[in-house]
Formats: structure tokens, sequence, C-alpha cells
């Protein structure tokens, strides 16, 4: 049979062990929302990257897209104006 010191003892234990749970967890719960607001910001640092450098491919694309048209026309351009009577039959 247990005496009432003893479950004073007892009762008196769990409410301190309670009480560094709650504080652990409470520690650990800020550590974490911490962490969390890092990583959310890492990741629209993150999303920002990835779209500045998707803007810059469609630019690198349509650079490559208006260079290559000028290539065709410098081409044309340059192309002998015989070859092209010759390839008509006209010659």
């Amino acid at each position: 049979m247990m005496c009432k010191g003893m479950l004073y003892d007892y009762a008196a234990a769990l409410q301190e062990d309670n009480f560094n749970l709650e504080n652990k967890i409470g520690l650990d719960l800020r550590a974490m929302e911490e962490e969390a607001a890092h990583l959310s910001g890492l990741i629209d640092t993150t999303r920002a990257s990835k779209r500045d450098i998707l803007a810059e491919i469609v630019e690198v694309e349509r650079q490559i897209m208006l260079w290559e048209r000028k290539i065709i026309l410098e081409k044309e351009v340059r192309r002998p104006t015989t070859q092209e009577v010759c390839v008509c039959g006209e010659v």
C-alpha cells in the first residue's frame, strides 16, 4: 500500500516530467518553425531564379531563331543570279 507521501512524490515527479516534456516539445516546435521559414525562403528564391532562367532561355531561343533567319536571308542574297536563271531554264 502506498502512503500519501509517496503519491505526492510520484505526482510531483510526473508534473516535473510533463513540464520538461512540454518545454522540449515547445523548443523543438520553434526550431522546426524556424527551419520551415528558412526553407520557404529558399523555395521562393529558387522559384524566382527558375523564372529568370526560363525567361533567359526564351530570349536566347528567340535570338537563335532571328540569327537563323538572317543566315537564310544572307545565303539567298549571296546566291548568284545566274544560277537562279539557269534553274528556271531561261539562259
